[in-house]
């Protein structure tokens, strides 16, 4: 997502760079290495983007939690450089409750008052400004990320058995043994289900003694090209999360123009009002009654649906759009009427990241 933010902001007169521990596909970053002492990481971070730094200078921390988060709200305080975090999710009731115990204790030591100094908390959905807005008296501003096109082309899909997709982390906080149990259960005809992604914490074996002799497919994790044509070869993509702020895979499904299934954490519900896509509780139950009504909806009825999603993406969805939107942010932030300089931390949605959160 990030290099297509970086260039996005450059189309309205941003110039901006991506500071992280790790890159982003092909996209140009300055590396901060990680080592041994955490305490190091702002003295690392200082010494990456020490010649990017001016008084123009806008920090946008992506993430929480992580050293690197800290790391950027050190690098704004001692250049007083304004400052915006985007929490990606990670205050959203469901999401503190992984390692709740380490989180609370991060909060009152050092996440509040990040908060605090802060001149604008940047949320993707309603839901999650509603979280974070319960937490303290700070400004709170609400805009989505845009979604990349394609980077091939792809038709209504055709395989045999017809394929429900979910692409992600294979994590409790993604709620796929809620979708296993209620795919063994349902058995629909003609169908498979395929879940990509990384096993990050080593539940993809409990996933596959669930699915037992059922037709569930673990490709494990896919990357540009490949990513496409995965979501092209599926009809439907589904996302039961227990919680999501934003969940890209959903933008992407949209704008290749497949409906989604999404759960009620997340905030994609008004997808079934537009008809592109179904609105599922998170408990077993619930989801096999959405499977079973899409599982025998006819290829033409899904593609329909499909046509719409695609309409929808291009409406809403649109990196100019997303870029204009912080274009906005920036200015009602920064000390002197020119464009900054965004030093951008890379973006993990995982609750525990520790990949980098955020420099900008």
């Amino acid at each position: 997502m990030l290099p297509s933010f970086v260039e996005a902001l450059k189309q309205v007169g941003i110039e901006s760079h991506i500071a992280a521990y790790d890159g982003d596909g092909d996209v140009a970053y300055r590396a901060v290495a990680r080592g041994a002492v955490r305490r190091n990481i702002s003295a690392r971070l200082f010494d990456a983007v020490e010649d990017l730094v001016t008084e123009d200078t806008i920090v946008h921390s992506h993430g929480l939690w992580s050293p690197l988060n800290y790391a950027a709200s050190q690098l704004s305080s001692s250049h007083d450089l304004p400052i915006i975090l985007s929490p990606h999710g990670m205050l959203l009731p469901e999401a503190r409750q992984y390692r709740k115990y380490r989180k609370d204790l991060a909060w009152w030591l050092y996440q509040k008052k990040l908060f605090e100094d802060a001149d604008v908390i940047h949320v993707t959905s309603a839901r999650e400004k509603e979280s974070v807005e319960s937490l303290g008296d700070w400004q709170v501003k609400e805009l989505v990320f845009g979604v990349d096109e394609p980077a091939v082309l792809l038709g209504q899909a055709q395989v045999t058995p017809r394929r429900m997709l979910f692409m992600g982390r294979i994590h409790p906080i993604k709620n796929l043994e809620s979708l296993v149990a209620a795919w063994v259960e349902l058995q629909p005809k003609g169908w498979e289900l395929v879940i990509a992604g990384p096993d990050e914490v080593g539940s993809e074996a409990k996933l596959k003694e669930i699915a037992g002799g059922q037709r569930i497919l673990f490709p494990g994790p896919v990357y540009g090209d490949h990513k496409w044509l995965m979501i092209g070869s599926a009809e439907v993509i589904i996302l039961p999360s227990l919680s999501e702020n934003f969940g890209a895979v959903v933008a992407e499904a949209l704008t290749c123009g497949r409906p989604v299934i999404t759960s009620t954490g997340t905030p994609w519900a008004h997808l079934e009002d537009l008809g592109a896509g179904w609105t599922a509780p998170t408990e077993p139950a619930g989801l096999k009654k959405v499977l079973n009504t899409v599982t025998t909806m006819s290829r033409l009825e899904l593609a329909v649906r499909g046509e719409k999603a695609r309409e929808y993406a291009a409406r809403h969805l649109d990196w100019n759009r997303c870029a204009a939107g912080f274009r906005d942010i920036y200015d009602s932030v920064k000390k002197i009427g020119i464009p900054p300089i965004n030093l951008s931390g890379q973006v993990d949605s995982d609750p525990e990241a520790d990949k980098g959160g955020a420099v900008q």
